[in-house]
């Protein structure tokens, strides 16, 4: 009886081990791990002795990937690494200065490139940098000449606000190119103009925490701030209602790159219940778009007011954040986001989405990283008016 515990024993502890490994081949190959990356699929079985000596290896790397306690084993390397070197697993992920932490790259397969374009180490070429000021300028116009209060809002990331946290070569670079093409050009564009606060951002740096140590995004003090002053010196609205804030902590909004850690900022939320705003979230908000953009996310917030005043938000995922505060000066703020917006979708949306939210108000909003993008998207879109 001894030897049969025993024996239950042992297959007991093998079958706990290799239950990663059985679910993974019963659910599929596709499944993404907790690491945001897709685990290594299956190999295909050799069929010659060419391709066995591949398949042996590629099956090894399989097995590595599905070991039992795997992601306990990961999340205790991922924290040890990171509270003794202040270094991360994620190559896109910059562990700088006084517990910042930085997004260096949107993509793994071009690491640094947010930062390298934001601080002008690898700057636009001048081709596309007169590209995005005669572009810009072509959006403004057309849509105020449709009767529309048309601007754009470009938000300087953290790397331009608080470089000296930075880790060099980036932080030296970040420091000496305190003005990059944008800053010299944004002027230039005509109409309404950009709203590009990166000298209010240095400012607020001696009242208030700009971005979180932890953040990519914006949070807390900062959107509330944007959304007021834009307001008042952007389109000369008066906010109306006066919101409360409070202390409060968030989880890292990298959480995804920084797999196992349990990192968090203090920050402020604001207060809006005393007002009766009405929020919708999702694409069910949105419905008579879905015909020309499938896979769309937004919210929509509504009060009780007379002032006739509608603002649509077309943003990258800075816009989240920012688009609640706006309902203090307009009766109605709708937001959509473009990251899901297919190419082939572009013109049909931008055709429709007008005509469908009737806005008195429309804003582009994107951060500092995303010109480049944004250019080549108002191009496709406006060249139909050449």
């Amino acid at each position: 009886m001894k030897k049969f515990y025993q024996l239950f024993s042992i297959v007991f502890a093998l079958l706990f081990l290799c239950l990663p490994l059985i679910k993974h081949i019963y659910t599929g190959d596709e499944i993404k791990s907790e690491e945001n990356r897709n685990l290594t699929q299956m190999p295909s079985q050799a069929i010659n002795l060419t391709s066995l000596s591949k398949y042996t290896s590629q099956f090894d790397t399989y097995l590595a990937d599905q070991f039992g306690f795997r992601d306990a084993f990961i999340r205790t390397a991922n924290r040890l690494r990171y509270r003794l070197f202040n270094e991360a697993t994620s190559k896109q992920i910059t562990m700088g200065k006084n517990g910042f932490i930085f997004l260096n790259s949107h993509s793994a397969k071009h690491l640094y490139s947010l930062i390298n374009n934001v601080c002008d180490i690898k700057p636009l070429t001048k081709n596309l940098q007169d590209d995005a000021i005669k572009v810009f300028s072509k959006f403004i116009k057309l849509y105020e000449n449709q009767g529309y209060q048309t601007g754009i809002a470009i938000i300087p990331t953290k790397s331009r606000i608080y470089p000296e946290n930075l880790l060099n070569p980036q932080a030296e670079i970040c420091q000496a190119n305190t003005t990059t093409w944008l800053d010299k050009r944004v002027k230039e564009v005509t109409g309404r103009g950009i709203y590009y606060p990166l000298d209010k951002f240095r400012q607020w740096k001696s009242e208030f925490q700009v971005f979180l140590p932890a953040y990519f995004h914006w949070n807390g003090e900062l959107p509330y701030r944007v959304a007021e002053d834009m307001m008042k010196n952007y389109w000369h609205i008066e906010p109306k209602l006066e919101v409360k804030s409070e202390n409060t902590s968030v989880e890292t909004d990298l959480k995804r790159f920084l797999f196992g850690l349990n990192i968090h900022d203090e920050t402020k939320k604001y207060d809006y219940s005393p007002y009766k705003i009405t929020s919708c979230k999702g694409a069910h908000c949105f419905k008579d778009l879905a015909h020309v953009y499938k896979r769309i996310i937004g919210f929509r917030y509504f009060k009780d007011s007379n002032t006739h005043r509608k603002l649509l938000i077309l943003s990258d995922s800075f816009g989240a954040k920012i688009t609640p505060h706006f309902i203090r000066g307009f009766d109605e703020v709708a937001m959509i986001e473009l990251n899901r917006l297919k190419k082939k979708e572009r013109l049909a949306f931008f055709e429709s989405v007008l005509t469908i939210e009737k806005p008195t108000h429309f804003l582009l909003l994107f951060h500092d990283g995303g010109s480049k993008g944004r250019t080549l998207l108002l191009n496709n879109i406006l060249s139909k008016y050449d």
